[in-house]
């Protein structure tokens, strides 16, 4: 009998003879090894075996540059391409989302008050650009996997350690508040979750109740933050890059400056650069949406005690609506801050080449080597956007303050 085994890197065939015969109860098997060829061609195999053997080990490295924590998000999320179990739950995800977000309309539809629509508005829809953003950031899934690969080499320990325990925070911190607003509750507002019904049984109602904050918490704030972390891990790697250029430019001699030292750096930079403008490209309509749905939610909240007081609301609406403003705010903060980085560094890199060159100028005699600078210093500065709305600077935290507390009061003293 004769057995065909393929391993990675040669193929055997198996003699031997089964103890059928009752000559004995062992069997005897001969191995004999044979070049690892092509039966039809002869061409040898070795080096095919060897490519698939690096796409194997290298299937799942664009996701070796997501910290770990945050990467179970942007899997259920749907937001990258993944293989196995990890599809199956994004679909089932999606059906829920969309689930949740139909029975948030419906309870606002059915308890609709007239005396604060306007509050009603920026709260539905800030929900509205959160879903907006998580299906535009989901269609990109393939762009994004390819930005995910070329970051791999900018791997951050220590910026992965503070965004997977903002990871673990949010799953812990999540469940916590939706168990705690259900206790809280008054039979008022209960009846908001049944659509007017009541519902006899007690622990039904609790985990109904239960459910059905964490499914609101998992819209928003979740999708809002995986969006945001996802997106400043990636603007990090790329300004700390920058910034390592510096250091290198800073510490070299201006001797040792010449053009192929100048050339390597500015090769460095441009690949930094084109993954910003890949990181742009894919992250400039979800970005803007969050930024602009977490900012009418504090509207919303901030036009609440406008024409309501602080003592009239119960102890759950008051830890509800703290919830939501403090995740808007540090997200919206937390985003511009980060994003701003790009910018800066990209500024500094300019400002550090071109301090170089002139001391390179001053002691020695660098004939044809300005047009690397002059090239340099013609590009307008970088900055990343919000679908070219939101310029991500530092000086944008206090625009977006001052708007969203002009036009808050504006819209509430509107008859």
């Amino acid at each position: 009998m004769f057995n065909i085994c393929f391993s990675n890197n040669r193929s055997e065939i198996h003699k031997g003879e089964n103890s059928n015969s009752g000559k004995g109860n062992s069997n005897e098997i001969e191995v004999l090894k044979l070049p690892n060829v092509c039966v039809s061609c002869g061409r040898d195999l070795t080096a095919l075996d060897s490519r698939i053997l690096n796409i194997q080990e290298n299937r799942n490295q664009p996701y070796e540059s997501v910290p770990k924590f945050l990467f179970p998000y942007i899997c259920l999320t749907g937001f990258v391409e993944v293989s196995g179990r990890y599809t199956r739950i994004s679909y089932i995800f999606t059906i829920f989302l969309l689930l949740v977000c139909a029975d948030i309309f419906l309870t606002h539809g059915i308890f609709f008050d007239q005396r604060i629509i306007k509050i009603y508005l920026p709260y539905l829809t800030s929900y509205l650009l959160t879903v907006t953003a998580w299906g535009t950031l989901r269609r990109k899934k393939r762009q994004l996997t390819t930005v995910l690969g070329t970051t791999r080499d900018l791997k951050l320990y220590a910026h992965d350690k503070m965004v997977n325990f903002i990871a673990i925070m949010i799953c812990i911190v999540t469940p916590i508040i939706s168990i705690l607003l259900t206790f809280l509750l008054n039979k008022s507002n209960q009846k908001r979750f049944f659509y007017g019904f009541e519902v006899e049984n007690y622990w039904s109602k609790i985990a109904i109740m239960s459910s059905k904050n964490a499914l609101y918490f998992i819209i928003y704030p979740c999708i809002t933050h995986a969006i945001a972390l996802l997106y400043c891990v990636l603007c990090l790697r790329c300004s700390n890059r920058i910034n390592c250029l510096c250091q290198k430019i800073t510490q070299c001699s201006p001797g040792n400056f010449g053009i192929p030292k100048q050339q390597s750096i500015l090769k460095n930079r441009t690949q930094v650069r084109d993954i910003l403008l890949e990181v742009q490209a894919v992250f400039s309509v979800p970005i803007f949406c969050t930024i602009v749905g977490n900012i009418l939610m504090c509207a919303s909240v901030i036009g609440w005690y406008l024409v309501k007081k602080w003592d009239d609301s119960d102890i759950a609406w008051k830890m509800k609506i703290a919830f939501y403003v403090i995740n808007a705010f540090s997200n919206v903060m937390a985003t511009t801050w980060v994003a701003s980085e790009s910018a800066i560094s990209m500024k500094k890199f300019k400002e550090t080449f071109n301090q170089k060159t002139q001391k390179r100028l001053l002691y020695y005699d660098p004939k044809g080597e300005q047009y690397l600078k002059a090239d340099l210093l013609a590009e307008p500065d970088f900055v990343l956007t919000g679908c070219d709305i939101i310029s991500f600077k530092r000086s944008t935290i206090l625009a977006l303050v001052g708007t969203l507390l002009t036009y808050t009061v504006l819209l509430m003293n509107t008859n």
